[in-house]
């Protein structure tokens, strides 16, 4: 099984806590993947995204920008981000603040918080949150 753990700075780590979340300075299972079989995880400056072996991303991080389109979903709780279900996603890559995400089919979902022009876009396009 893959089991994905988290350490570092609070906020950002995918723990569900009672109260405020703190430091970590040990390797911590992240409790809400326990179930599911990662198969890579990638980091940004303040986010996370796991890849599922049935191809499905989990997503969390300091901010609510990290793909997901439900409005009930806690930034720092990884949650499925469901605009790429169904999209067969073989890889994921988080940059400082952007993830992208590979399909099978070789098409590129693409998802910022503000820096457009370093994602290929032209210069007029506005930047998403959701892929």
């Amino acid at each position: 099984r893959g089991e994905v753990f988290s350490w570092g700075q609070a906020g950002r780590l995918g723990h569900v806590s009672r109260g405020a979340e703190v430091d970590e300075v040990t390797p911590r299972p992240v409790a809400a993947m326990r179930s599911l079989f990662a198969s890579s995880v990638s980091c940004g400056y303040a986010h996370t995204t796991v890849l599922l072996e049935n191809g499905q991303v989990y997503a969390w991080g300091a901010t609510r920008a990290v793909g997901h389109t439900d409005q009930g979903v806690q930034a720092n709780h990884p949650a499925c981000v469901r605009a790429l279900s169904g999209k067969a996603i073989v890889e994921v890559a988080c940059g400082h603040s952007h993830t992208l995400a590979l399909s099978d089919f070789r098409g590129l979902a693409t998802r910022a918080a503000g820096a457009v022009r370093s994602l290929g876009a032209s210069a007029t396009a506005a930047a998403t949150a959701v892929p």
